[in-house]
């Protein structure tokens, strides 16, 4: 017997003046409660991604990414302008 599951998928996107920083955010939940957050973040041919995944008993596991950065300070330098 298979049992169906309804999921909820959320989009938000912003991208500063010029093009060059771009900023996705994808909320996905199941009708279990299990919840998962993907932030990417871009940087002309640089990104960084974010994955935090909620599970319905409240156990949390994130995952950072970070694509042709040295470091990731780079990116903190870069991207908020420190």
């Amino acid at each position: 017997m298979w049992q169906t599951t309804k999921q909820t998928v959320k989009i938000q996107s912003a991208q500063r003046s010029g093009g060059i920083r771009f900023k996705e955010v994808r909320l996905t939940k199941d009708s279990y409660g299990n919840r998962e957050k993907i932030t990417t973040r871009l940087i002309g041919e640089k990104a960084h991604c974010v994955n935090k995944k909620t599970d319905f008993h409240g156990y949390s596991e994130k995952e950072e990414r970070f694509e042709n950065f040295d470091e990731g300070y780079e990116y903190e330098k870069k991207y908020f302008k420190i």
